[in-house]
């Protein structure tokens, strides 16, 4: 993981948070949100300036970890990544309406 603390601002597009408000956000504490989001609905654009900012590994750990991970970008990441997709947090989680 990045030991760093990232440099300069998070250029990413800002409708990717659209319900945050902006200033005071913290970018460290709302990692999860932020990799979240950009790498479900971000471009390549947007997931390089993540890379820059966050690091390969936080956003790795990040991505194993979030329970909202639409399958699309479940399965790119575990290949990008080389994980196996049972790996990810949200490949094991039933949706509500599945479970009893």
């Amino acid at each position: 993981m990045r030991t760093t603390k990232p440099q300069g601002p998070l250029k990413i597009r800002t409708f990717l948070l659209w319900d945050v408000t902006l200033e005071g956000f913290d970018l460290i504490k709302n990692k999860q949100l932020v990799i979240e989001r950009t790498c479900s609905l971000g471009n390549l654009s947007d997931f390089k300036e993540l890379v820059r900012f966050y690091g390969f590994e936080t956003i790795k750990s990040e991505l194993l970890k979030s329970a909202s991970l639409d399958i699309k970008s479940l399965n790119f990441f575990s290949h990008f990544f080389n994980i196996p997709i049972e790996q990810f947090k949200c490949f094991s989680k039933k949706p509500l309406h599945l479970q009893q």
